[in-house]
Order: structure tokens, then C-alpha cells, then sequence
């Protein structure tokens, strides 16, 4: 914590990133806050993005009930995309934070947690999703600097070990997919998800009758993943790129498009789009869209083309299931289990 207190960059940072806070009145059963990112190998986004659009619930007046918090799935989506979870203790009760680690110091993480109305000094553990260095870059800092462990799969941890730096050896924790494992009462289960990385992982964390998941970095909405994920109440859904923005994007060299758009690539909107749509037939109520590339698409291409495909399928949005975009730059929205 006293590593956090000296940076010189907090106290107007912080101060930044509250003022952006949106505030959320979604009647959830969790709470995340995931971030958007961009795909690995693309260039730089500009710091100047775009706001994310405000959420359709009204937020709530000093005479209306919030509901109750009896436990937070929190984060923070500043400039990266959701690589990282990690876990922590809030109030004393486990919770789950979404957080970016491409490109984010320690402290420039303190402060997204701290926007979010988390304790950094709280944080438990890491959970890593595949070793991509816009995906690990700060994760052997912070782990060092909070005693934190790691967890992540044995391919990730061949491809990332440069990256990581040294750690001791009970922090290095190796997971497999398909075999979950328990943080405090929290259940995590990693499944395998279509990616070109070594042993890439979503995640889907059970807490008691509730689950959120997180499934970026997709190629294609595979069967095992439309297993490991159905029926969670909560999921972080990758809505990537336009193709059309991306096939003409001149900045991008084909062998990346090629990749993006190739079955171990990156879920297009429309693809995203379809997914949701499976998953809100199958019971979730919650869709967040994240790893929104900085080039090739934008939040309001993102939420329209998800928001037309649910209302086409019969859903109503805002009733039936609630659809956000997750910031990127910013401390994204809290959701709040009932």
C-alpha cells in the first residue's frame, strides 16, 4: 500500500477517473466491471477514445432504494482488455475484480481499483486467460508487490515466464481447463476457449447460486464454451470489430486481419451478436460487451448491432436482459448481487 501512496500521479488521477464514474441502477445479481481492449499485435489505441454510452436504467435519486450489496463482482477497464481477474476481499466478504493488465502499471491499476471503491490491498489473487503481452504486462509486478499468487494454465506460463519475471515458487500456481478449483467459497472453473495463444482460458466463477464468466479472446463461439458458459447470470462477451472497419483499415497489415478474423481470432460484432442472443435464450440477464478494438469498432457500433439481434430474437432489453459496453479507459459499471 505505502508503494502505492508514493506515486505522485494518484491524488489528480484518481480524482479523474471518479469524476467518469457512471453511476449504475441495474438490479443485477453480480457485479463486474471488465474492460475492452485491443487484439494483440495491433497498434497503440489513441488516448482520446470515445466515451462508452451511458447505461439505460436511470440512475437512482436520493428517494429510491439501491439494492442491497451483499456481494460485489468489481474492476476497472482502463486500457487494456480483460487479461487479468483478480481476487479480493471487500468488507470482508470474497469478490471477483475484471481488471486490465496490458500496458497498466501498479499504479496506475491501484488507481482504476480505487475508482471502482476498491481496496487494492485487499487483492487475493490472479487469474491469467492466455500469455498475449497485452495481457500479462504488470502481472509479475503486482504480484510481487502485493504477495499475490498466480494462477494460470502450463502453456501460459511457458509463454509468459519472460514477461512475468521471477516469482516465488507458491506463488506460481498451474490450472488446467476443465478442472476447477476453489478461492475462499468461490468456485473456478477454467475452460479451454479458441484463441492463438499456448493454453488460453475463459473463467466462470460459481458463488453459491450465482455465476458470472468471462469469455473474450474467441475465434468462434465453440460448443465448449457455449457449455462452460450457459446459464451464467453475468457474462463478459467479446464484440471486437466491424469487419467491414477492419478489412479496410490501412494501419492493419493483412497477416492481421487474416488472424483477427480467422477461427482462433477475435469475435466480430455480429458473431458477438449471435452469441449473446444463445446465451440470453439460455437464462442470462446480463451481457456485458468488452475487447472492443480502438480501431475497428466502437462502443455504439458494438451495443446496436448486439441491442438488433436480441430485440429480433424477442428479447426485450432492459426487462428481459440488460446489455452494457465495458469502458476502456475508465472504471467501467457495478453490478450489484441481490
Amino acid at each position: 500500500r505505502d508503494f502505492f501512496r508514493r506515486s505522485r500521479f494518484w491524488t489528480t488521477a484518481a480524482a479523474r477517473m471518479a469524476g467518469e464514474m457512471v453511476p449504475e441502477a441495474v438490479t443485477a445479481e453480480d457485479l463486474i466491471v471488465a474492460c475492452g481492449g485491443r487484439e494483440a499485435g495491433a497498434p497503440a489505441p489513441s488516448p482520446a477514445e470515445a466515451p462508452v454510452p451511458a447505461p439505460e436504467a436511470p440512475v437512482p435519486g436520493n428517494g429510491e432504494r439501491r439494492p442491497r450489496r451483499c456481494r460485489r463482482w468489481a474492476g476497472a477497464g482502463v486500457l487494456a482488455l480483460c487479461a487479468l481477474l483478480a481476487l479480493l476481499s471487500w468488507q470482508g466478504v470474497p469478490a471477483l475484480a475484471g481488471l486490465a493488465a496490458g500496458g497498466l502499471g501498479p499504479s496506475l491499476l491501484y488507481l482504476a481499483l480505487c475508482a471502482a471503491g476498491l481496496d487494492p490491498a485487499e487483492l487475493k489473487a490472479l487469474l491469467i486467460t492466455h500469455e498475449h503481452s497485452d495481457h500479462v504486462k504488470g502481472v509479475g509486478v503486482l504480484s510481487r508487490r502485493l504477495g499475490l499468487p498466480v494462477y494460470a494454465t502450463e502453456g501460459t506460463w511457458e509463454g509468459m515466464d519472460g514477461a512475468v519475471g521471477e516469482l516465488a515458487p507458491e506463488r506460481r500456481i498451474v490450472i488446467r481447463a476443465g478442472e476447477s478449483f476453489f478461492l475462499n467459497d468461490l468456485e473456478i472453473a477454467p475452460f479451454s476457449i479458441p484463441h492463438d495463444a499456448a493454453d488460453p482460458v475463459g473463467y466462470r466463477i460459481f458463488a453459491r447460486d450465482h455465476s458470472v464468466a468471462v469469455a473474450t479472446d474467441l475465434g468462434y463461439f465453440s460448443q465448449e464454451v457455449r457449455d462452460a458458459v450457459t446459464g451464467a447470470d453475468l457474462v463478459l462477451l467479446e464484440s471486437n470489430h466491424d469487419p467491414d472497419l477492419l478489412r479496410h483499415n490501412p494501419h492493419y497489415p493483412q497477416r492481421l486481419k487474416t488472424r483477427i478474423l480467422g477461427k482462433k481470432g477475435h469475435l466480430s460484432n455480429q458473431s458477438g451478436a449471435e452469441a449473446a442472443v444463445c446465451l440470453a435464450e439460455s437464462g442470462t440477464r446480463h451481457l456485458l460487451l468488452g475487447h472492443l478494438s480502438s480501431e475497428n469498432n466502437t462502443p455504439d457500433l458494438a451495443y446496436r448491432t448486439t441491442h438488433a439481434a436480441l430485440t429480433d430474437a424477442g428479447a426485450r432489453v432492459g426487462c428481459d436482459v440488460t446489455l452494457h459496453v465495458a469502458a476502456r479507459y475508465r472504471a467501467s459499471y457495478l453490478y450489484t448481487m441481490a
